[in-house]
């Protein structure tokens, strides 16, 4: 059996480092034989208005160089010369490069370069000199680039599938920020709708459970240990505040398993009263949340703002959120200060939900 292994990251810079180095040589070799050809056009010994095509490439033998280019033969018939004539004012015009060894003529007109032993070594300063910055470019200076990614609705741990779009979101990120464009790295969090109210009814119950009062979890509720461990940290925190003894309903009453999950979610908000079933809701999203930064950050994922989707059935509230969505100066201060929110834009949803957004951080992580 044969096993191949893919080369170490040393291994892999160090090639790119010597691709890169050998594509920058072959610029060089093209620009010095763009400018002799534009002389030639400007003295009238080459009758043409735009130079000819012409290729620098790798020869196929090693023994004719490193660079290999067919532009005698490209301006023979133009030029009413042969080939290696061509071949041979070319090369006595140049001005050769520092990096180049030696230029040799082989029939028809081929002219190889070439070059010194250390040439490709030299970027080996280059990198060095550059240090982290090395490769870095100002081509997208003039881009505004917004990318969102992983995005994952905050109802349970991220899971393979969102560490590929968080490796693949990330990497496009700092490859466009290494060109010199603006990017903006965006999570959106989901934290309205049905998926949201049943982690809310999951952790409720698991909690009563905790807190000794026998109920059982609908089959298509989050089951996992997560759960448990959110439904014990808000007893822990909050002791008995959200004790009730739930009417939960069962297969005689509902007979559809999705219908009757939601009418436990109306008989958990029927009990709990909406204050305290925001609460339980809030505790439920910013554990997941916390988990999936602690995961984010050590996968070594970074996000300049969370967009979140953000319930509120406070009038106050409401309106204080609206109007700081074009509030300017102090005023917006102040309201950004009094929510604990960076409030750049506002739009409503489904009722009273605010679109806000916030640093990709939460009160909690902020103490």
């Amino acid at each position: 059996m044969r096993v191949e292994c893919a080369p170490s990251r040393p291994a892999r810079a160090a090639a790119n480092a010597h691709e890169t180095r050998r594509t920058t040589l072959k610029q060089q070799l093209h620009s010095l034989l763009a400018t002799h050809v534009a002389r030639m056009i400007d003295s009238g010994e080459l009758p043409l208005a735009e130079p000819p095509a012409y290729v620098i490439e790798p020869p196929r033998n090693p023994a004719h160089g490193d660079f290999s280019t067919n532009l005698a033969m490209t301006l023979a018939k133009p030029c009413r010369k042969a080939p290696l004539e061509l071949a041979r004012s070319i090369v006595a015009a140049l001005d050769v490069p520092a990096f180049v060894e030696r230029i040799e003529i082989a029939p028809p007109g081929f002219i190889n370069f070439t070059l010194k032993s250390g040439a490709m070594l030299d970027v080996v300063a280059d990198i060095v000199g550059a240090g982290e910055r090395y490769g870095e470019s100002t081509q997208g200076a003039a881009s505004y680039v917004q990318i969102e990614f992983v995005s994952a609705n905050p109802t349970g741990p991220l899971h393979v599938g969102h560490g590929r779009g968080a490796a693949y979101g990330s990497a496009l990120t700092r490859l466009l920020r290494a060109t010199g464009a603006r990017v903006h790295a965006e999570y959106y969090v989901n934290d309205a709708g049905r998926q949201m109210d049943i982690l809310a009814l999951s952790v409720w119950l698991r909690y009563l459970q905790a807190q000794g009062v026998s109920v059982a979890l609908p089959d298509n509720a989050y089951r996992g240990d997560y759960i448990h461990d959110i439904a014990v940290a808000l007893a822990a925190r909050d002791g008995a505040r959200y004790l009730a003894t739930p009417v939960l309903p069962d297969a005689t009453t509902h007979v559809d398993p999705e219908a009757r999950l939601d009418a436990a979610i109306a008989a958990c908000r029927g009990c709990l009263g909406e204050e305290r079933y925001r609460a339980v809701h809030a505790w439920a999203c910013d554990a997941i949340l916390a988990g999936i930064r602690e995961d984010l950050a050590a996968f070594g994922v970074e996000f300049d703002e969370g967009v979140v989707d953000h319930f509120t059935t406070d009038g106050d509230a409401f309106e204080a959120h609206q109007r700081a969505a074009f509030a300017t100066g102090a005023e917006a201060l102040a309201l950004q200060d009094a929510f604990e929110l960076h409030i750049s834009g506002f739009r409503p949803r489904r009722g009273c939900i605010c679109v806000l957004r916030r640093r990709w951080t939460s009160a909690r992580d902020r103490g």
